[in-house]
């Protein structure tokens, strides 16, 4: 023991070094620990007392962290509905959902406050996850309708142009670009107005009507 004491006397760098191993060492472990139980969970579950299992762990309505990550097997059951089983994947820092409705055959088990409440949050929550990939998809969403009015001298407002998305008679994609001419001569207008605002309108597939053809101008 003398021999080590005066070596590490005579050498203190190596104890240092050594120190400072074991230190970082012991960091490591605790990041890579911390990080394996880093993920988040949420369950929105109609009805509220369906038993919720998480690799047969069991889970209620209501938020949960530090979860291990990884693939997981879940499975939903409650009295009177249909029983629901999937994988789901747990990531690092990343809040993974269970969001379900229970389908039953029994309707005066889903005519009742609870179930309604919470339906209506799961529906919400898939609601908004098809209108941001919409969004994604059709950014120029953002700015419809585009209303170009124009004023004259007695103050009445007259409708140039409107130009609204959605899906149309003869639209054969999942949305267009539909160009309501009311006074008529206005397609190109319309069209430099989509670039003004940053769109490629070779990106939509446009639906035109001249209501000036159709005596509802002005």
């Amino acid at each position: 023991m003398k021999k080590v004491f005066y070596f590490f006397i005579r050498h203190p760098y190596i104890l240092l070094t050594m120190i400072l191993i074991v230190i970082l060492t012991i960091v490591l472990v605790v990041i890579s620990v911390r990080r394996l139980y880093s993920g988040s969970l949420r369950v929105v579950v109609a009805p509220s007392t369906a038993d919720v299992f998480v690799n047969n762990q069991l889970f209620k309505n209501g938020e949960y962290e530090g979860l291990r990550i990884g693939t997981v097997h879940v499975d939903i059951v409650s009295e009177g509905f249909e029983s629901e089983s999937f994988d789901l994947e747990l990531l690092p820092d990343e809040t993974a959902v269970i969001y379900r409705c229970l389908a039953s055959d029994d309707d005066s088990l889903k005519q009742n406050d609870d179930y309604e409440a919470h339906c209506a949050l799961v529906n919400e929550y898939y609601g908004e996850i098809e209108k941001n990939k919409f969004l994604r998809k059709f950014p120029i969403s953002n700015d419809i309708p585009i209303v170009v009015e124009q004023y004259y001298d007695n103050y009445t407002i007259y409708i140039s142009y409107r130009i609204d998305l959605g899906q149309y008679k003869g639209c054969k994609q999942e949305a267009c670009l539909k160009i309501t001419d009311i006074s008529g001569g206005n397609y190109e207008r319309a069209l430099e107005n989509i670039r003004s605002r940053g769109y490629d309108p070779d990106d939509y597939e446009i639906i035109y009507e001249d209501y000036s053809q159709k005596g509802h101008a002005g």
